[in-house]
């Protein structure tokens, strides 16, 4: 299609006063073959995030990815003055992600998927622009920010600018996985730190000014007064005090609201098997309502899923995901 954007990595410009870019990376083809999935990054971490959930996808979809403003390969301003304590906004987030498929010519994304700050940043991509993403899947996110998250993040800047960013990154790490599962896996630890350990602490001070004033609520009711909420999927750990965990309050009205057991902020996908029937420090992931869609996997990679499209109806199309016997690792609650 003359005209589209085929490059598989490459920068553009979200603002021009200050000046930023981000990164992206794209894994597939732009020319209309494959509906396009786009995953978007937690707090500190880079593209890298999502490398083993991009294999199972790639089959079926085009992936696209990308670094937020001022993590990973997204650099800092070139504008000397930027004040990274002000940082930016949520809007700006989602209205950086407009501009990005806008770059790339993407009319419609058939999902975004998105953890923690990228699944805060996809609802609001979902109710400012529904008519460019088809479903949004909500992981580990919480709806509004809270006097604790915002000392804790106060806190960590602070550690951060104290110890630099390998410090901080594997201060989360500790908090993720426990001392058994990371000398069982030293290879899932060597991937984290590979994800969140490069992070530069004037980008995570920035994204956690967007945080302290974080409020999905309007968002939510805007997309319930449009009748959209079945196009969201909202996924957490019981392990996690974020956006799904509370049934009875509905943020999103119709969404699908999914709790995974035994399942903390992050879960990575579990190592081979080895002729055990299960690993150790591991519990099944199992929806609460078996009813519902089932919902494999919660964190950093979405392992052993499927994103099919499904129709409903005449030019329909639901997204679902599907899961067999996926594991995940027994965490302690956390936030980013």
């Amino acid at each position: 299609m003359p005209g589209r954007t085929e490059a598989s990595e490459g920068f553009v410009t979200v603002s021009s006063n200050p000046e930023i870019r981000i990164y992206y990376k794209i894994d597939g083809s732009l020319d209309d073959s494959k509906p396009i999935l786009l995953f978007a990054n937690s707090l500190a971490a880079t593209t890298h995030l999502w490398d083993e959930s991009v294999s199972v996808f790639q089959s079926d979809y085009t992936i696209v990815r990308y670094d937020m403003r001022f993590h990973g390969l997204s650099p800092l301003s070139s504008s000397p003055d930027f004040d990274y304590a002000t940082g930016h906004s949520m809007e700006d987030l989602s209205d950086d992600v407009l501009k990005l498929i806008d770059h790339l010519h993407i009319k419609q994304l058939a999902a975004i998927v998105g953890l923690s700050i990228g699944a805060a940043m996809g609802v609001i991509f979902g109710a400012k622009y529904p008519d460019r993403v088809q479903r949004v899947v909500v992981v580990g996110t919480r709806a509004t920010s809270n006097p604790a998250s915002n000392e804790a993040h106060a806190s960590r800047i602070q550690y951060g600018k104290q110890n630099g960013p390998y410090a901080l990154g594997r201060q989360s790490i500790s908090r993720w996985f426990d001392k058994d599962f990371a000398s069982m896996y030293p290879e899932r630890i060597a991937h984290a730190e590979k994800v969140y350990c490069l992070q530069s602490i004037e980008g995570y001070e920035a994204s956690i000014a967007a945080l302290k004033v974080l409020n999905l609520y309007p968002y939510a009711e805007a997309i319930g007064n449009r009748d959209g909420g079945d196009r969201f999927v909202l996924v957490a750990g019981e392990l996690d005090g974020t956006l799904a965990r509370k049934r009875r309050r509905r943020p999103v009205p119709r969404s699908t609201n999914t709790v995974l057991d035994n399942a903390g902020r992050t879960a990575p996908p579990p190592p081979p098997y080895q002729g055990r029937e299960q690993p150790p420090y591991t519990s099944p992931h199992k929806p609460r309502r078996p009813t519902r869609i089932p919902l494999p996997a919660v964190g950093s990679r979405l392992a052993d899923v499927r994103l099919r499209g499904r129709r409903r109806g005449p030019g329909t199309r639901l997204l679902i995901l599907r899961h067999g016997a996926t594991t995940a690792s027994r965490l302690a609650t956390n936030t980013d």
